[in-house]
């Protein structure tokens, strides 16, 4: 077994214990907030240990496209599936986001909802990301995300950037810095609603949606 394998077993394992609390106290809030309300046909980018999976309203959503590349980890969203008393119509897809499968799979303006929660930090090109985002979305489709983000106090956003190297290293990739609201208020999308909270390090949580037409305007 690679090395590389090996550290994705590993993430998995130690995954939802180490989010167990913040879970609790906080992001499960969050999460159910914005999900709720979603319907049709949903993409979830990084969809994990299958945090979501709780807060979707099966009578409304018809199907989810869940793009998870650890497989180790999409196991631990499968034991939580067979928990949910109603049965969510979920298509797995074992590929990065980056990857040319995915976008094939998916088709452009072809989703009425995207959820990104706790992955913009980790993939490897985020403005491409969004601008796939963009695409696949129909119009009047919504972006939904809750990340970490850069902080916007100069002292806090400096001990950012000095740990993040060394916490890629050990958490799979993950950026302790990225001013993910910034590049989602550059992406084209039109803001529907934001929030800003801490624990531990900066939140933001906001809901975007695709323009009436498909032309791309700026922020």
């Amino acid at each position: 077994m690679s090395l590389r394998r090996l550290y994705a077993r590993f993430f998995a394992m130690i995954y939802d214990p180490f989010m167990h609390s913040i879970e609790r106290r906080v992001l499960s809030h969050h999460r159910k907030e914005l999900l709720q309300g979603l319907h049709g046909r949903i993409i979830e980018i990084g969809a994990g240990s299958g945090a979501n999976l709780s807060f979707y309203v099966t009578s409304t959503v018809n199907e989810i496209i869940a793009v998870e590349p650890n497989r180790q980890l999409w196991q631990r969203a499968e034991e939580k599936l067979k928990q949910l008393a109603d049965a969510l119509h979920i298509r797995p897809l074992h590929a990065g986001i980056e990857e040319p499968s995915v976008s094939k799979a998916i088709g452009d303006e072809s989703v009425d909802a995207v959820v990104c929660t706790l992955v913009l930090c980790t993939i490897p090109h985020p403005k491409q990301t969004i601008e796939k985002i963009y695409r696949w979305l129909k119009p009047g489709g919504h972006l939904v995300v809750l990340e970490h983000i850069r902080s916007h106090q100069r002292s806090t956003a400096f001990f950012q950037d000095l740990f993040t190297p060394a916490w890629r290293l050990a958490a799979d990739g993950c950026h302790l810095n990225r001013a993910t609201d910034v590049a989602l208020r550059e992406s084209g999308l039109l803001l529907k609603e934001e929030a800003y909270f801490k624990y531990m390090l900066p939140f933001y949580r906001a809901v975007y949606t695709k323009g009436a037409t498909s032309t791309k305007t700026g922020p």
